[in-house]
């Protein structure tokens, strides 16, 4: 019973630090692609225009 007392309030407080970092690393995905995205087109642009 005590195992279990200690164990879950650090599960409760872990739950919220991986959602926040799982919403970072979206966001940091999302930024990534956008950056690369227009990394290549302003690559392609250039080789076109070559």
């Amino acid at each position: 019973m005590v195992h279990k007392k200690v164990k879950r309030p650090k599960k409760e407080a872990a739950l919220p630090f991986e959602a926040v970092l799982a919403r970072d690393l979206r966001k940091i995905v999302w930024w990534s692609m956008i950056s690369f995205g227009t990394a290549g087109i302003a690559y392609l642009l250039v080789e076109f225009f070559r």
